[in-house]
C-alpha cells in the first residue's frame, strides 16, 4: 500500500461505510497525513487535507450520528501526550476537512475511546510522564454538529512543520470566508521567492506543502523565509527555517 517500503506505525483507524481512514502515525517522524481505504475496491489513496497538528498513538472514533470522525489525544515531537482533540468530515466522498475539536482535561496517549449513545468516552492510556491515566472523560459528541464545525470562525495561519525543515515542510491555514487568497514566501531582504496559492478559494482550513524551490524550481538556500497569507483585507506572517 505504501510507495518506497515505508511502513509506517501507530496510526489510528476507523471505519466509516466502505472506508477504513487512517491518521497519522510514526513514518521517518511523525505524520499528519490522512489516507482512505474502499474495503470493496481495495483502493487506497493520500487525501487531499492532513490533521491540524502531526500525531501517533492516539485513538479515532466515529460518531454514528453525525458521521463525524473524533482523532483523539496521541503525541507528537512537541507533547508526550496530547489534550488536543481534531474532527475530520467526509462530506460526500470528494471533499474533505479537519477542524479542532474539544480539548481534552488529561493529555493521554494510546487512550482507549468508545461512542456510546451519543457520547465519546475516553479512558486509559498514558499521561504525560508515561504513568497510566486513571480518570475517565466524556466528549459530548452529538452537540457538535457539522454545522458548527464545518468552517472556521477566524482567519489564521498556522506555523509551518516541520521548523527548521528540509527538503519540505506542511502549511495549513483557516478561511472563515471564501476569498481571494495569496500565500507567499519571501527571503529574509523583502524579496518574493515562491508564489504557493494566487486564486480564490472557499472557507475552511487547507493545507499545502513548500518544497523548498524557488517559482523556477531552483533550490532554495539555508535560511529564514517568511511565509504570507494575504485574503480579503487579513494578512498574517510566520517565520520558517530551511536547512539544507
Amino acid at each position: 500500500l505504501y510507495a518506497g517500503g515505508d511502513l509506517p506505525e501507530q496510526q489510528m483507524t476507523a471505519k466509516k461505510g466502505n472506508y477504513i481512514y487512517i491518521f497519522g502515525g510514526v513514518i521517518n517522524g511523525i505524520s499528519n497525513r490522512i489516507f482512505r481505504f474502499n474495503i470493496l475496491t481495495k483502493a487506497f489513496e493520500r487525501l487531499p487535507v492532513n490533521l491540524i497538528e502531526p500525531r501517533a498513538g492516539g485513538r479515532a472514533v466515529l460518531d454514528y450520528t453525525t458521521g463525524q470522525i473524533f482523532i483523539i489525544g496521541g503525541y507528537n515531537e512537541n507533547s508526550s501526550a496530547l489534550s488536543s482533540v481534531e474532527i475530520f468530515n467526509d462530506y460526500d466522498g470528494t471533499w474533505f476537512d479537519v477542524e479542532q475539536g474539544p480539548q481534552l482535561n488529561f493529555g493521554r496517549t494510546y487512550p482507549v475511546a468508545e461512542y456510546v449513545n451519543g457520547y465519546i468516552y475516553v479512558l486509559g492510556g498514558y499521561n504525560e510522564n508515561n504513568e497510566p491515566e486513571s480518570a475517565i472523560e466524556i466528549l459530548t459528541a452529538t452537540v457538535m454538529s457539522v454545522n458548527a464545525v464545518s468552517h472556521p470562525t477566524e482567519y489564521k495561519l498556522m506555523q509551518n512543520y516541520p521548523n527548521p525543515f528540509n527538503p519540505e515542510t506542511n502549511i495549513s491555514f483557516s478561511l472563515p470566508h471564501s476569498g481571494f487568497v495569496s500565500v507567499d514566501v519571501y527571503n529574509c531582504v523583502g524579496e518574493k521567492a515562491v508564489n504557493l496559492i494566487s486564486g480564490n478559494i472557499n472557507a475552511g482550513t487547507h493545507n499545502i506543502k513548500w518544497n523548498g524551490k524557488d517559482d523556477a524550481g531552483n533550490s532554495m538556500p539555508s535560511g529564514i523565509y517568511l511565509l504570507k497569507l494575504s485574503c480579503n483585507s487579513f494578512s498574517e506572517t510566520k517565520k520558517m527555517m530551511l536547512l539544507r
